[in-house]
């Protein structure tokens, strides 16, 4: 078991520059790759809801009925709250994990714990099924809407 107060000053030194960088590193390489995420979904919804309505302008400029579209706009209006629901558990648990990895390297530097019980910190299970719901349901939405909208195009 090493403890902090072990080290000499070189060492100290190294070590917390070392551990916070990886800190640093793994949080911000999180947070992009959530990001990177929602903003897919939340940009394939969106481009989804835009796209609709110009095919109803240009529909409407027709005299053609617009009802039909009415079924994948909702589609796509839905997707995208359910993607920009996705940042607010993320955001949260963000929140908290910089927090707590925080305090544990701030414990370790202290001499309070060793380097064995420094843990991460994430979403638990029920955290991770959220999550996972929300961009399957956001993701399933957006191809339903894409499905819906081709089906329209073939009729017309």
């Amino acid at each position: 078991m090493t403890l902090f107060r072990d080290l000499d000053a070189d060492q100290k030194d190294a070590f917390k520059e070392l551990v916070l960088r990886a800190i640093d590193r793994r949080v911000r390489e999180e947070i992009e790759y959530t990001n990177q995420v929602n903003r897919l979904l939340l940009l394939g919804n969106g481009a989804g809801v835009a796209i609709l309505v110009t095919f109803m302008g240009s529909v409407a400029s027709h005299g053609n009925p617009l009802a039909e579209f009415a079924a994948p706009l909702w589609k796509f209006f839905i997707g995208c709250v359910l993607a920009a629901l996705i940042y607010l558990p993320t955001l949260a648990v963000a929140s908290q994990a910089t927090f707590h990895i925080e305090k544990q390297a701030m414990s370790f530097f202290q001499n309070e714990i060793d380097l064995d019980t420094l843990r991460g910190y994430g979403f638990n299970r029920f955290g991770q099924w959220v999550i996972s719901s929300l961009s399957l349901a956001s993701l399933l939405f957006f191809s339903w809407g894409v499905y819906q909208c081709i089906q329209i195009l073939k009729s017309l």
